[in-house]
């Protein structure tokens, strides 16, 4: 693949037209960078849904089934349910978004550049 960097003829200088393919055949470096782009694009917004759907369930694990579970057993057995507490903290989201960001990111990434 060559870059655009042959003198247009009509104008003396380097075609400076992004977007438009000269009639050498050649493609803008725009062009390819925008082409590489893309994977990363669509890696990195994966990698965002992915974070949301950890946050999600770090939430759930931590949060509610603590105060759901003992409920739901004494619902069961007929005892009282006693006590039920949960703590949530801002660094474990942030954490379990990092790595659910990292894990999504590089999966998709990996599967994009093997397919292509």
């Amino acid at each position: 693949m060559k870059l655009a960097d042959a003198p247009d003829s009509k104008s003396g200088g380097l075609n400076a037209r992004v977007g438009s393919i000269p009639s050498s055949g050649t493609i803008p470096p725009a062009v390819i960078v925008i082409g590489d782009a893309m994977p990363l694009l669509r890696s990195a917004l994966f990698g965002l849904a992915t974070a949301v759907v950890a946050v999600v369930v770090w939430i759930v694990a931590q949060f509610v089934l603590p105060i759901w579970v003992p409920y739901l057993l004494s619902r069961f057995s007929n005892d009282g349910i006693g006590g039920a507490t949960a703590t949530l903290s801002s660094g474990a989201i942030l954490i379990a978004a990092i790595l659910g960001f990292a894990l999504g990111f590089f999966w998709r990434f990996l599967r994009l550049s093997r397919s292509a």
